[in-house]
This record gives C-alpha cells, sequence and structure tokens, in this order.
C-alpha cells in the first residue's frame, strides 16, 4: 500500500457523487479542476504526494475509502 493515498478515477467518482449528494463545494485546489476532475496525480502509483494535495478534500476523501477499504480486507482474511 502507498504512503500516500492513490487518487483513481473510481474516487473520484465516488466523490464526486459523494459531493452532489451532500450538496458539498469541497475544498479542492482550482488548479485540480471542478472536484478533482483534472487531479494531476490521478492514476499515478506514488499517489497524492505533491504539496498542493495537502489540505485537498479528494485527497483526504481517498484516505478514508482506502483505510475502509484496508479494514475490511483485514476482517475477511479474520
Amino acid at each position: 500500500m502507498a504512503i500516500f493515498p492513490v487518487i483513481s478515477d473510481e474516487i473520484i467518482a465516488k466523490f464526486n457523487e459523494k459531493c452532489e449528494t451532500d450538496g458539498l463545494k469541497p475544498e479542492v485546489p482550482e488548479l485540480c479542476g471542478h472536484n478533482g476532475l483534472a487531479c494531476r496525480q490521478r492514476n499515478l502509483e506514488q499517489g497524492a504526494n505533491r504539496a498542493l494535495c495537502f489540505g485537498c478534500a479528494l485527497k483526504t476523501f481517498a484516505e478514508e475509502e482506502q483505510t475502509a477499504r484496508k479494514e475490511k480486507n483485514e476482517e475477511n482474511i479474520s
């Protein structure tokens, strides 16, 4: 597992769905497009490791998703 969360197309789709459902306007750097649709770290194995990524709502969402997925996998193994 990467140190930094990987911003995949799946994560971006879930993030945008959550924003629309909850009516949120998340804090994502303007350079990264509307709700991170133009994220420059998208699908890169190194993950969201740029200074611009720190404080980004998409990065935080990706961390939470990957942590939840890891915990679910650990429960299934036990």
